[in-house]
């Protein structure tokens, strides 16, 4: 256990002495202050001015024929005939949460050179000369990559939480709001739940990506092949999850399950499924990732 956890430690001071992960966090934080000040300059005007505002934009004929306008329009005008101000504050907070995507992206980058960076760079043999049997080395990569992104996660909330008080102040109230169900219905929640929902859904769907590029690294020996491959696979997902979605079977797929945010406010992708589902889904192709990883890295010979 002593060795696996120096593993660990090993492994994240190599992660924060690299200069892109010190960028990475800069960029996340610029971009969360950058965010704030785009919502701020909206939110200089009364709630209820902005929402008509927006209420109107979602009438108009170019707009009301999208996907979800209706849905948009209906949630709108309960909230200004309930008269139910969202707290500014946490729903800064709560929009920040998108910037996910960015970690997501981090993430494949960090995870796809955890081994594949090791052979890429000769250093692989040095690592494996020494007596720790290959699982633990494997294993503390893994759970390395794991605090990474968990790492980044934590940074994103706090930053979020920081800039958004220097921006509106203390006021924590007004935690009741008005939100679309996955059925496209209007419901009451309290946004802290859903943030913290939000934020713990998005962290399964990271868990995933870790695993998935953690795979692919230990396929191959260069850095830039397992990156490109992981975040290929990343960004044509959804893609390929779009145009074969006429087919029943498409919904055993890796990434149509990895969007659970689905279950919180809607639409279902596939009509029928459930968090359940996803899960399991996604527990399936969990293991598959994780033997090919072992099977893989320590049947592998580093000879040459």
């Amino acid at each position: 256990m002593i060795k696996l956890l120096n593993l660990i430690c090993n492994e994240q001071m190599k992660t924060y002495r690299r200069a892109q992960t010190w960028v990475m966090a800069i960029l996340l934080i610029g971009l969360v202050v950058m965010m704030s000040l785009m919502m701020n300059d909206k939110a200089q005007k009364d709630w209820k001015t902005h929402t008509q505002e927006t209420l109107q934009f979602y009438k108009q004929d170019d707009t009301a024929n999208r996907p979800g306008a209706k849905e948009q329009v209906a949630l709108l005008e309960a909230r200004l005939d309930r008269n139910m101000p969202t707290s500014p504050l946490w729903q800064d907070v709560r929009q920040m949460s998108v910037l996910v995507s960015l970690i997501t992206v981090f993430t494949v980058v960090v995870a796809a050179d955890s081994v594949a960076g090791e052979f890429g760079g000769g250093t692989i043999k040095m690592l494996l000369i020494r007596p720790i049997r290959r699982w633990k080395i494997l294993l503390s990569k893994y759970i390395s990559s794991f605090l990474f992104t968990l790492a980044m996660l934590v940074l994103l909330f706090g930053t979020s939480i920081l800039v958004s008080m220097f921006a509106h102040g203390f006021d924590f109230g007004h935690l009741a709001y008005l939100d679309l169900n996955s059925q496209g219905e209007v419901v009451e929640r309290n946004i802290l739940i859903t943030i913290f929902s939000s934020y713990g859904l998005e962290l399964i769907s990271l868990i995933m990506i870790v695993t998935m590029a953690f795979m692919v690294s230990t396929l191959f020996r260069g850095s830039s092949m397992a990156i490109g491959i992981s975040l290929f696979a990343l960004f044509a997902g959804n893609s390929v999850t779009m145009m074969l979605k006429k087919f029943e079977w498409s919904k055993y797929l890796l990434f149509p399950n990895m969007n659970l945010s689905q279950y919180i406010s809607g639409p279902l992708l596939y009509e029928g499924t459930t968090v359940l589902f996803s899960l399991l889904v996604l527990a399936t192709y969990f293991i598959v990732f994780n033997v090919v990883s072992w099977t893989v890295f320590c049947k592998r010979d580093v000879a040459n």
